[in-house]
């Protein structure tokens, strides 16, 4: 029977074989502290409003006076959480693998813009602190969070120096 342990030789060769892709991976993680701050506050912010709505919308939470008993409104305020957080996954995503993510920015940035224009037009008259407070908190803060994925795409770095490493 033959002995099937690797030696020296053939361990090295292979840490040697995967060296250049583990260097490879972890320079896309290497990120100015800007850049990161603001990937885990918008994933905070987004994430928490969609915990919010979804506990809302479930009757888990006591939410008074919402505007969220109208079934059309429920109904493109459900579409819109799905699609934001299908947008997050892929920000998320193309952030670790640093391929695509000013696209993926971009394309979040006019979603949310335009999810700003539908919010406004549809609780216009609805937003008090008082009465609903997540849709008027989400609504007045989501501009911030415009700023924010605007200013992460700006920050990225697209590719990082060996200096840096």
């Amino acid at each position: 029977m033959s002995d099937n342990r690797l030696n020296e030789n053939e361990i090295s060769a292979l840490l040697h074989a995967f060296e250049r892709v583990t260097e490879d991976n972890a320079s896309s993680l290497r990120q100015s502290t800007t850049f990161r701050a603001l990937l885990i506050l918008i994933n905070i912010y987004f994430f928490t409003f969609l915990f919010i709505y979804f506990l809302s919308v479930n009757d888990l939470i006591y939410t008074p006076g919402q505007v969220l008993n109208d079934e059309g409104v429920r109904t493109t305020i459900n579409g819109r959480a799905h699609i934001v957080l299908w947008l997050l996954f892929g920000l998320n995503i193309s952030a670790y693998f640093g391929i695509g993510f000013r696209t993926a920015c971009l394309t979040m940035f006019i979603y949310v813009s335009n999810m700003v224009v539908d919010h406004l037009v549809l609780f216009s008259g609805e937003l008090s602190f008082s009465q609903r407070p997540y849709i008027t908190s989400f609504v007045v803060s989501i501009p911030v969070a415009l700023c924010g994925i605007a200013w992460m795409g700006i920050v990225f770095k697209s590719s990082v120096d060996p200096e840096e490493l």
